[in-house]
């Protein structure tokens, strides 16, 4: 496995494909996993993907507003575009679950988001969270405590997530037996995030709502 730089940040900003195609606006808010964070190139991460995948038949317009260590009630502080949105992808809540957020604020945070992204955009994608007790950089004792809050944030990210019509909600935290017990061919050398092979599956999950 390739070793990689762990803290660059990818392409916020880009306009992708033809010209001639229709024109796509594309808002991404997340956290690292938004940033590219463990990915080898913009081309490779998570968001570059999908751009690249949307870019087949459309002019595509990314604002990538992710920001590391972003949790779901920092979303709210985001400056809104001045311009109609076709597609949200929003990649948020692993911090919620690193730092113990509420399960009732974290509630409540989602709802605001997705309110106000409502407004704003189209079509809205949320998937989130990861599985966070498989990353081998935390403690034991923590990931066997992740391992049961886990699906709870899912639970309740699911729950406020079919009150909206335009949003689709993905659950991330349950990976498929195929890929094993531990998916560590997934993560990125830091045992964190993940590298070009776990981008590429969250991708996948996001590549079947668009």
């Amino acid at each position: 496995m390739k070793n990689v730089h762990i803290h660059i940040v990818y392409d916020q900003n880009a306009k992708i494909g033809n010209k001639s195609n229709p024109k796509l606006e594309l808002l991404v808010l997340g956290d690292s996993l938004g940033m590219g964070v463990g990915a080898s190139s913009f081309e490779k991460s998570v968001v570059g993907r999908v751009a690249d995948y949307l870019a087949k038949n459309n002019y595509v317009v990314l604002n990538n507003l992710s920001a590391n260590g972003s949790k779901v009630q920092d979303l709210l502080n985001i400056k809104s575009p001045k311009n109609k949105i076709d597609l949200t992808i929003i990649l948020i809540s692993s911090n919620d679950v690193i730092r113990f957020t509420g399960f009732k604020s974290f509630e409540e945070d989602v709802k605001k988001v997705l309110e106000k992204c409502s407004k704003l955009s189209k079509k809205i994608i949320i998937i989130g969270p990861a599985n966070v007790s498989q990353a081998r950089l935390l403690p034991l004792p923590l990931r066997i405590i992740y391992f049961y809050r886990v699906p709870k944030y899912a639970f309740l990210l699911e729950k406020v997530s079919s009150d909206f019509k335009k949003v689709s909600y993905i659950n991330s935290a349950n990976p498929p037996k195929k890929l094993g017990k531990y998916l560590d061919e997934y993560y990125s050398t830091d045992k964190l995030h993940p590298n070009d092979q776990g981008h590429k599956f969250w991708f996948e999950m996001i590549k079947e709502k668009l």
